[in-house]
């Protein structure tokens, strides 16, 4: 059996309920304040004394369908995230399906496309765009073995970096306030220090790019799948080579 006490709401709820229901019906226009309040009715469940659902609350003070008022609140979420979001619910509806560290860039892109053609945004601007970026996404989000191999001497130089820190150990101990490095790091703490370097220059060289793969001839599939040899990089590193 229900419990009526979970229906009934509190004075303070009643006044807030009646206020967005206010707020609402005078700012229909004004989707992104309709959607901010659309949700804290909905979270709040500010319609449970009245209505058995969100849906039924909706329809009977605005006529608005649950996928319309759905939309509104998830375009909303959408916009919270980004630096310049658009007015428009269908153009963020079509940013929904972009990643959000992606949407201002998918939405500068469409910006500068109507700008170009002397037009306003359209969403089909924004999906365009959408569909533009993530493309890109696909093709530079793959380090092929041309690029890979040419990465080595970044490898090489930090290796020598981390050689070099060796020689400014021993600057430190060399130097004025360098005494407790002399007296008792000469041995015990430089030869951790050594070793620690050592074992790190031993991991960067390790995962080193040394050739395309020879499984799959750095095209990074193999036998329709994903070459298992070089997990689809398309290279192999050292480590795999010995």
């Amino acid at each position: 059996m229900t419990n009526e006490m979970t229906k009934r709401l509190s004075g303070k709820e009643v006044l807030r309920r009646d206020k967005l229901v206010a707020e609402i019906t005078s700012k229909l226009k004004d989707f992104m304040t309709c959607a901010v309040y659309f949700r804290e009715i909905r979270e709040s469940r500010l319609y449970r004394d009245t209505h058995s659902s969100f849906v039924t609350f909706c329809d009977d003070h605005w006529d608005l369908s649950r996928t319309y008022v759905d939309r509104l609140i998830s375009a909303a979420k959408v916009a919270e995230g980004m630096t310049q979001p658009p007015d428009v619910p269908r153009q963020l509806t079509e940013l929904a399906q972009v990643k959000a560290k992606d949407r201002d860039t998918v939405m500068n892109e469409a910006r500068d496309t109507a700008k170009a053609e002397n037009r306003e945004v359209t969403a089909k601007d924004v999906r365009k765009a959408g569909v533009a970026v993530r493309e890109k996404a696909k093709v530079t989000g793959k380090v092929g073995p041309k690029a890979a191999l040419a990465c080595r001497p970044l490898f090489n130089g930090l290796s020598q970096s981390l050689g070099a820190m060796l020689t400014k150990f021993d600057e430190v101990a060399r130097s004025e306030g360098g005494a407790w490095l002399r007296d008792r790091g000469t041995i015990l703490v430089r030869q951790r220090f050594e070793a620690a370097i050592k074992d790190a220059q031993a991991i960067v060289q390790s995962g080193k790019p040394v050739a395309a793969c020879p499984h799959c001839d750095g095209e990074g599939v193999f036998a329709k799948k994903l070459c298992s040899y070089c997990d689809g990089s398309g290279y192999i590193t050292k480590q795999q080579e010995m």
